[in-house]
């Protein structure tokens, strides 16, 4: 039976696998993609919202902020309630096939897990994809807090949340790099159980990148299953939220790949895939609805890695 992507090249002139890759690397040495890439598009989009006082120190970074436009507007439940979280929309274009949605935010601070976890409950999201440990190196060797804690610690212990109640049901390692939870969160105003699947990457460096792509694509694979499966309750379903620390660098850089492989899964040949698959495009449209999104330029070619290895596994 012939493989249909035996002959893709992707890109339509530097061939297929590891070619694909060297060449795509030497583009980017260059830097036309990292300057064609900046983020003009999201230019004129107003965050004046996430600057006013009430809301300021509720960002983890002052320079990466939500656009107006398309954050997450949490139910306010009293004339205080800001009903701001440090998170956006992501939404295909009309008529977009395949469509996709995603909620990408920043990784939660102390203050603000009850917030995250309004979040996730009146979104009905039962997939959550942590892309960070809760402490990192930074560039000079030192820990430094990147994401609270915002889950129970032991299995069966509960967490609660104002009027919801976290709880952690089990934990598995995937992988070494790979760590799942399975949670129950209730509302304890209307006894609502939302359950949900939490991922963890754990070796996925800030300022740098996965020694592989196998991690990742596990990921989307999980990601892939959770999405075709129908919802385990009536009000579940929702995006995927995705976050690291600032959540837009890694963060990115998964949303962008699995539009890439959504896409290029649903090519019908070769020629629809060339046509379809455009990391670029997939970019420029995610840095329209969040600032800065796949932050630093070898994440962008690591996207062509990504795509590359799919298509490699795809052919075996």
């Amino acid at each position: 039976m012939h493989n249909r992507f035996a002959d893709l090249s992707v890109s339509g002139d530097e061939g297929d696998g590891e070619e694909w890759q060297i060449a795509v690397g030497k583009k980017m040495g260059r830097k036309e993609p990292a300057r064609q890439l900046e983020a003009k598009a999201g230019a004129n989009r107003d965050y004046a919202i996430a600057e006013m006082d009430d809301n300021y120190d509720k960002n983890r970074y002052c320079d990466c902020l939500p656009f107006n436009y398309n954050r997450v507007i949490l139910h306010r439940h009293d004339e205080e309630d800001a009903g701001y979280i440090n998170a956006s929309h992501l939404r295909s274009k009309d008529f977009e096939q395949p469509e996709w949605e995603y909620i990408a935010a920043q990784g939660p601070l102390f203050d603000t897990v009850p917030e995250f976890w309004r979040m996730v409950y009146e979104s009905g999201s039962q997939m959550i994809v942590m892309l960070t440990r809760t402490e990192e190196e930074n560039i000079k060797g030192q820990m430094v807090d990147k994401c609270a804690a915002y889950w129970p610690q032991s299995v069966g212990a509960i967490m609660p949340q104002g009027n919801l109640m976290v709880k952690l049901d089990n934990e598995e390692m995937l992988s070494p790099e790979l760590r799942r939870r399975e949670l129950t969160l209730t509302c304890l105003d209307n006894d609502d159980v939302l359950p949900l699947t939490h991922i963890q990457h754990l070796t996925w460096p800030d300022h740098g990148l996965p020694p592989s792509s196998v991690a990742l694509r596990c990921i989307l694979a999980l990601m892939r299953a959770a999405r075709e499966a129908p919802p385990s309750v009536p009000h579940g379903g929702g995006p995927p939220i995705v976050h690291d620390s600032a959540g837009i660098g890694r963060t990115g850089v998964l949303v962008a790949a699995d539009i890439a492989l959504r896409q290029l899964h649903a090519a019908r040949s070769p020629g629809d895939a060339k046509a379809a698959v455009d990391c670029k495009a997939i970019v420029q449209e995610l840095r329209r609805q969040r600032m800065s999104m796949v932050h630093y330029q070898e994440q962008f070619a690591w996207l062509y890695r990504v795509l590359a290895d799919e298509i490699k596994s795809l052919m075996t």
